[in-house]
């Protein structure tokens, strides 16, 4: 917290006894919150300490609580409020991993991460441009693969309906006719179900499906003939997913069928797709959807040729160590690219398949592309962040400054060695950048 920084201050002056009064006392401004408890609050007249990224600038009342997630797995921070509210998380280096203004009305925030068990999370509830107001809190886990609910005994034999843009649809295939037979995997004869879908807007639709069978998804035009997507298994026999391009106004049919005559219980989900890719800010968080990009790399940790990827372009300040911070929706992979096109490092899993992080030493001025793909073919959301690593999350200055000290920006090699590194020199490597295959370049002769 900003109001806790001259106390910090006088501790990196050696005033190691203070330690315990300064922890207690950035603390008691925040207010521990428990997995499933309504906490209800107001920011009216709370002081400003923090700062979120999507919406709430310096000056509005700010109130923060404390979450320990007792696993590793995926939580929705759930904010309701009688204000334009905005409510973010934070870990425990100080990097803020997720932001969100408005969800689906300006009162209702809420943001969706991958948080790891044990870390203190701080989460922030803020206000849209200094607004002020009381609010309601949840943190509640988001389930791997939700059960799709049986399908309504009053649904119609031939079941078709309306599908909008957020809401969730259950239903059962097997109450269906065949009407579609998807060129992906489906089999004449077989039923399927049949959903009208007509975007508010023009843009990139993302349309999901979870089953109790081996499903497929499939979208036609209004003229029918060949559908416009057609997907089998995305990362499972039981999901699907197309992220498709839609205008405004035109009525789609959205298919759900069986592969090879499988048939079931679903759930369907439409969203948006915010698109990605551009320049990248040292400390901004940034949102975007790979499933609407193009394949100009491939990362050499886990990407496949011709998965869609999206580009960020960013130039390092000043030199030192960055964290590069990836939490998407799918299995993901990062990748760091320099101006020749060399891999500099490449990431797939951290902790949590739906996380990736690169931590490297970079140097002043390197302009650098932040590739973020998808690991066998995956595609789907994500937000990325670029942070410099703080005095907490980062390597001990006698590591960089005898890993870095060794090291002359390469000619023909991606990297090269200037002397022989000393065995501390490479554990420094291997324990704070965490990523192998990039320590083994720099080490390479």
């Amino acid at each position: 917290m900003r109001r806790a920084a001259p106390l910090l201050a006088l501790l990196a002056g050696g005033c190691s006894p203070l330690l315990g009064l300064v922890v207690q006392a950035a603390r008691s401004e925040s207010q521990d919150i428990a997995l499933g408890q309504v906490v209800s609050g107001s920011t009216r007249g709370a002081s400003d300490d923090f700062a979120p990224s999507c919406g709430a600038p310096d000056g509005g009342g700010d109130r923060a609580h404390v979450f320990v997630p007792p696993r590793t797995r995926r939580y929705a921070v759930d904010v309701s409020a009688g204000y334009d509210s905005v409510v973010a998380v934070r870990d425990d280096a100080g990097e803020w991993i997720a932001c969100n203004d408005d969800s689906d009305r300006a009162s209702h925030s809420r943001v969706e991460a991958t948080l790891e068990a044990g870390r203190r999370y701080t989460i922030v509830v803020d206000g849209y441009r200094g607004r002020t107001g009381d609010y309601r809190l949840v943190v509640e886990p988001i389930p791997d693969a939700p059960e799709p609910a049986p399908a309504s005994p009053a649904a119609p034999a031939d079941p078709e309906g309306v599908l909008a843009v957020g809401a969730p649809m259950r239903g059962d295939t097997a109450a269906g006719s065949d009407r579609y037979s998807p060129p992906c995997g489906a089999r004449p004869g077989t039923p399927d179900a049949v959903w009208r879908f007509t975007p508010p807007a023009s843009g990139p639709y993302q349309l999901d499906v979870i089953a109790r069978f081996d499903s497929l998804l499939a979208i036609y035009g209004p003229d029918g003939g060949e559908p416009l997507g057609c997907n089998d298994d995305f990362g499972s026999a039981r999901r699907s997913r197309l992220v498709v391009s839609l205008e405004e106004g035109v009525e789609y049919a959205v298919v759900i069928d069986g592969y090879n005559g499988a048939t079931g219980r679903y759930l369907l989900r439409a969203s948006p797709v915010r698109s990605g890719g551009g320049t990248l800010a040292l400390g901004q968080s940034v949102a975007g959807h790979t499933g609407v990009g193009s394949d100009r790399f491939t990362p050499s940790c886990g990407a496949t040729p011709g998965s869609p990827e999206e580009v960020w372009r960013i130039t390092i300040p000043q030199d030192g160590t960055y964290r590069f911070s990836v939490h998407a929706g799918f299995d993901a992979v990062v990748a760091l690219i320099d101006q020749s096109g060399a891999e500099l490092a490449c990431n797939d899993d951290h902790g949590d398949p739906r996380v990736s992080r690169i931590e490297a030493p970079l140097a002043r001025g390197d302009q650098l592309r932040v590739v973020v793909d998808g690991a066998g073919g995956l595609s789907g959301p994500y937000r990325l962040s670029v942070t410099p690593m703080t005095a907490e999350g980062s390597a001990p200055a006698t590591c960089l400054a005898t890993s870095t000290s060794r090291w002359s920006r390469r000619t023909k090699r991606r990297w090269s060695r200037t002397a022989p590194p000393a065995r501390n020199v490479t554990s420094c490597c291997e324990k704070w950048f965490s990523i192998g295959v990039v320590c083994s370049r720099l080490w390479a002769t």
